[in-house]
């Protein structure tokens, strides 16, 4: 009878602890999914200006602070030296320093979009087109 106890008091453990909510320190990050792995590119724009991703190189490659541009294929990754994408702060993990430049990233499912300023002093709030701004969009390569 004890055994049958625990054993219910284990599983009913089990499933509160299964039902509890995020805290909402993590909720407030808006972490917004894994940006590691090899993107395929999809869009470009330019302040504010669409086109000419046809041209650029198609394969990406995020791998923790390290941003892999132009894989000729996704079976060539880590094959190059990568560029650096620093997390400045652990709270905005989707802010990153690209090289000297403001950047955000963002994962929504197998997209990401990624957009960057030219100069330090521009602010990039939101991973959205427009002046002053590089703006990429990419598919996540299965």
């Amino acid at each position: 009878m004890i055994r049958l106890l625990t054993l219910l008091y284990i599983l009913i453990l089990a499933t509160v602890l299964d039902a509890a909510p995020i805290p909402k320190s993590l909720k407030a990050r808006g972490v917004s999914g894994d940006p590691n792995g090899v993107w395929q590119l999809t869009r470009f724009n330019i302040n504010g200006k669409d086109g000419g991703h046809e041209n650029m190189s198609k394969y990406w490659e995020i791998d923790g602070e390290l941003f892999f541009i132009g894989i000729a294929n996704p079976d060539n990754r880590g094959q190059q030296t990568g560029t650096s994408f620093k997390i400045t702060d652990t709270e905005d993990p989707n802010f990153r320093i690209f090289q000297t430049s403001p950047s955000r990233i963002k994962v929504d499912g197998d997209r990401l979009c990624w957009v960057y300023t030219s100069g330090a002093k521009n602010v990039v709030d939101e991973c959205e087109p427009g002046p002053n701004r590089y703006y990429y969009e990419y598919k996540r390569v299965k």
